[in-house]
């Protein structure tokens, strides 16, 4: 799945998915009420065209946004969406952890991330798909079922000519 995002160009999306499938802990603190739950997932996508991986991503970015801007402002959005700041933190680590991953095997460069900040952040080159949601879906899709489709190239035929044999 990180390797076909790493191409498509939707890394840091893909990272927090692949992150939270990771991880054994929901990322809502009260997960008994699920209507309201579902409630919240609404909000995060008034256009029903959510699913739960997006609904993930959308809910980790408001948390990492308030990581930036200090610890009351986390501590404020992870009462408000009833987040659990612990599995966040977790989310977070897999995706630096994933992330390095990616750098090292050569199929992101490094410079184009920055792993100083407390959320590791792909620059937006890498990240030019990140909002087209059609795409991660393609990409999950693609890093779920990976034998789901097989190129079957044609058998190479030859002609004789004058030279030799030629593949034509």
């Amino acid at each position: 799945m990180l390797l076909v995002a790493a191409t498509l160009k939707c890394v840091s999306p893909v990272l927090t998915i692949a992150a939270a499938l990771s991880s054994t802990k929901s990322i809502f603190a009260a997960t008994d009420d699920r209507d309201k739950i579902m409630e919240m997932k609404r909000q995060l996508c008034p256009n029903g065209q959510c699913s739960d991986a997006l609904a993930t991503v959308a809910i980790f970015d408001k948390w990492a946004q308030a990581v930036d801007e200090g610890k009351r402002a986390q501590q404020d959005v992870c009462r408000e969406w009833c987040l659990s700041r612990t599995t966040l933190m977790s989310i977070s680590d897999l995706r630096r952890h994933f992330l390095r991953a990616l750098v090292q095997a050569g199929f992101v460069p490094a410079n184009v991330c920055d792993f100083t900040s407390s959320v590791v952040k792909v620059k937006r080159g890498w990240d030019r798909h990140a909002k087209d949601f059609a795409m991660i879906r393609g990409v999950v899709c693609a890093g779920s079922y990976p034998n789901i489709a097989r190129v079957k190239l044609p058998e190479t035929r030859y002609h004789d000519s004058v030279g030799g044999s030629m593949a034509i």
